[in-house]
């Protein structure tokens, strides 16, 4: 998680979306997913996710990884790809 000199202090706004965002995006995808998938294709898919994230984020500059704009970015990409699976089924 972004360290607090990132945000100005503890009670920032953007210091409440680093630390909110991403758990409300998860909720939402695992409702969504448990709607959906069968529970071994979920398990599956978080067990990648976690295998793969250190992949993925290698490339990315640490000013991105560490920040805000990694936390959204990917907390919104995984709440995108819950709904075009909503959509799709």
């Amino acid at each position: 998680m972004p360290t607090e000199e990132t945000f100005c202090g503890n009670k920032s706004v953007k210091s409440a979306m680093a630390w909110w965002l991403p758990f409300v995006f998860a909720i939402v995808a695992g409702c969504v997913a448990l709607h959906l998938l069968p529970w071994p294709a979920i398990v599956i898919g978080g067990g990648a996710m976690l295998l793969a994230t250190p992949l993925l984020l290698r490339p990315f500059p640490d000013r991105f990884v560490n920040g805000l704009a990694g936390l959204a970015t990917f907390a919104m990409s995984a709440l995108g790809t819950a709904v075009l699976f909503w959509a799709a089924g």
